[in-house]
């Protein structure tokens, strides 16, 4: 639910500040997300992976250990964000001293996440995701009706509704953060925590070279309109990025309680996740020139002729992302970089060379078949380390 309302507050943003501050908004977002990526790849991956099928009394002390974890690596992270803050200036300074004042307890609260869907109970994290999403619904509401919109305030007040639905589950459960031990579960998880930093910095790393590359070979104009297009599936890169702390979690019990129904459900997700794309695909074809227009502009034409190819490249991410999940659940970091390493250079080589024809729906296409072939990949990778779990 928080990546729903974090979706929510992006199109806020968008209607109610000048691009160049919805540009700073993009920047400070992204600079977020790839700190909770390195979280998750920190903390909350390996707790799940590690204690979702272990007993109760075992997988709590380790859950409030993550969570002081997570609370490190979010000060570490924040740091250097802070000092960047007061290097530059203008909306840039504030929107980063925002997030580095909120960051700390934003991924103490994703790790929470993790933690209570490993000990199986997704009710307790969809009522922190409410509480978080409750939080920027009023801050939102206040800033509108009060001193008006504010990309420094947006900010605060998205980070402090986040800080707020940790700290209410904290005060009721008398769950204190312990650095100290944070530290030392680090060290303890760092054999897949490593590992799975650098998969997440070469996949995050590719995304954004390729950005570039296409922006400087094929032109701004051309970015924009896959830009555009990636947005209007933001919808279903959010269930995507949802299926992970529920795909972990459960393919880490059925493997334990169940062996020979782990394959299954990780191809039933990649179906899933598969099929969910190319669904938004055929009903975007399927909309009336005159119904985009007024929906997004002028940019519909273009985006329109880009929809199945963004479409497909959605829908290999999100196959991608379900064999991913199945290499987590074994706990077989090696593979996963392994994976990673050889699919970074092909996305972005393809990506690329689409660019280089000079046309946006080229470049999609190549961006599809890099992802493509990334997918094939990590199926095979995952079929061989199962294979391999079983002797």
């Amino acid at each position: 639910m928080s990546s729903l309302t974090n979706f929510a507050l992006t199109i806020v943003v968008l209607r109610t500040m000048p691009l160049p501050e919805f540009g700073v908004f993009s920047l400070v977002y992204a600079l977020y997300q790839l700190t909770l990526s390195a979280g998750r790849a920190l903390v909350g991956q390996p707790l799940a992976i590690r204690f979702s099928a272990s007993p109760a009394e075992t997988r709590d002390p380790e859950t409030k250990d993550a969570l002081g974890a997570a609370l490190v690596v979010g000060f570490a992270a924040a740091i250097p964000i802070a000092i960047a803050a007061q290097v530059t200036s203008g909306p840039l300074s504030r929107g980063l001293i925002a997030v580095a004042i909120s960051l700390p307890l934003l991924l103490v609260q994703d790790a929470w996440r993790f933690g209570l869907f490993a000990a199986g109970h997704p009710q307790r994290a969809f009522v922190i995701d409410l509480i978080w999403g409750v939080g920027q619904v009023l801050s939102v509401v206040i800033i509108l009706l009060g001193p008006g919109p504010s990309l420094f305030l947006y900010l605060l007040g998205w980070g402090l509704s986040g800080a707020i639905s940790v700290a209410i589950p904290a005060i009721a459960t008398r769950t204190a953060l312990k650095p100290i031990r944070g530290i030392a579960w680090l060290r303890s998880n760092q054999d897949l925590g490593i590992r799975y930093v650098a998969e997440s910095a070469l996949l995050n790393g590719a995304e954004q070279a390729v950005r570039v590359l296409i922006g400087i070979v094929a032109g701004l104009e051309i970015l924009g309109a896959l830009n555009g297009t990636r947005t209007i599936f933001g919808l279903i890169t959010v269930l995507i990025l949802g299926a992970e702390v529920f795909g972990i979690t459960e393919g880490t019990r059925i493997l334990e309680r169940n062996p020979g129904r782990h394959q299954r459900f990780t191809s039933g997700l990649a179906v899933v996740l598969t099929i969910a794309p190319l669904m938004v695909a055929a009903v975007l074809a399927l909309v009336p020139q005159s119904l985009g227009v007024s929906a997004v502009g002028d940019s519909w034409t273009e985006i329109r002729r880009l929809v199945w190819p963004v479409g497909i490249l959605v829908a290999a991410q999100g196959f991608t992302s379900a064999y991913r999940i199945g290499l987590r659940s074994l706990a077989d970091a090696r593979s996963s970089l392994k994976a990673q390493t050889f699919s970074a250079p092909i996305v972005l080589g393809l990506g690329v060379v689409g660019a280089y024809i000079g046309t946006a729906q080229a470049a999609a296409i190549g961006l599809a078949a890099g992802n493509i072939v990334s997918a094939a990949l990590f199926r095979q990778y995952f079929v061989t380390a199962r294979k391999r779990s079983r002797q």
